[in-house]
């Protein structure tokens, strides 16, 4: 009886766990949260660690892990808290992808406050530089492609390199543009022999800037706000230039987290 003390009723275990007693019952059923022992009088008793269990538990099918994932590893003489700490570092990147997620949400809600956008761009120079290029023709959606396609004419790229995006001819056409593919000349770039590949000269101009942390399937959505900022603030356009998409840090830079990944987008002004 003395044992029992140390031990937790159904009721108890749910006020502690800050859950109900039929959401324990339901972990039980599944086989997941069995009680330590029933006692005689037929009450499901439970040891105090078994709520860090059950948060465990909890924590894991908010990662996706399903109840049948869960009871599989489980049936190989495995712990909860073993394959917690095997999922260390899923569950932090899960920690600080939500952390980001809630800075951006509140960025977007602040700058629409201030701006009338979900941006809030600077108007900066873009100097001028050298780059390879290759010329594509088809729907954004392929961007990705034709630049992994422009890295492999080369023999050696750095890591870090920027590749970039602009289109031959200005305006809006997303099922099917013209566009320069390029990547930022750089000293450590080796290219391939017999290729299409060109050399070619950015010049200085003068942008509307805005840095993108995140998915590049916003990458429209930003650009939409980026002509509606320069609308509101009278930032007359040079539509002599086509915007310029430049690709600092993504998969073709080896990061295959989209969550991290960077973009900077500049639009031409007078």
């Amino acid at each position: 009886m003395n044992s029992e003390k140390k031990l937790f009723t159904a009721g108890e275990f749910a006020r502690l766990a800050r859950t109900t007693k039929r959401t324990v019952f339901f972990y039980e059923e599944k086989g997941l949260l069995k009680p330590y022992t029933i006692n005689e009088s037929g009450y499901r008793l439970y040891k105090p660690q078994q709520i860090f269990d059950f948060q465990a538990i909890l924590l894991l099918r908010k990662l996706n892990f399903s109840i049948a994932e869960i009871k599989k590893y489980l049936t190989r003489d495995r712990t909860l808290k073993t394959l917690f700490k095997e999922k260390r570092s899923t569950i932090r990147e899960e920690v600080e992808g939500l952390k980001r997620a809630l800075e951006r949400v509140e960025t977007y809600y602040d700058n629409l406050e201030r701006t009338g956008t979900l941006v809030r761009p600077f108007v900066r120079k873009i100097n001028a530089f050298q780059y390879y290029a290759i010329k594509r023709q088809g729907p954004y959606a392929k961007i990705r492609e034709f630049c992994f396609e422009l890295k492999g004419f080369f023999r050696r790229i750095p890591r870090d390199a920027f590749y970039f995006m602009f289109e031959e001819s200005v305006g809006y056409r997303p099922k099917n543009a013209s566009m320069v593919i390029g990547v930022v000349k750089h000293n450590g770039m080796v290219l391939r022999s017999d290729n299409e590949v060109y050399k070619g000269q950015m010049p200085s101009f003068q942008a509307l800037v805005y840095h993108h942390e995140g998915t590049g399937k916003l990458l429209s959505l930003i650009w939409d706000n980026m002509r509606k900022y320069a609308r509101i603030n009278g930032l007359e356009r040079n539509r002599n230039r086509a915007p310029l998409e430049l690709y600092i840090a993504t998969s073709l830079n080896g990061i295959q987290n989209e969550d991290i990944h960077r973009f900077k987008l500049a639009l031409p002004i007078m």
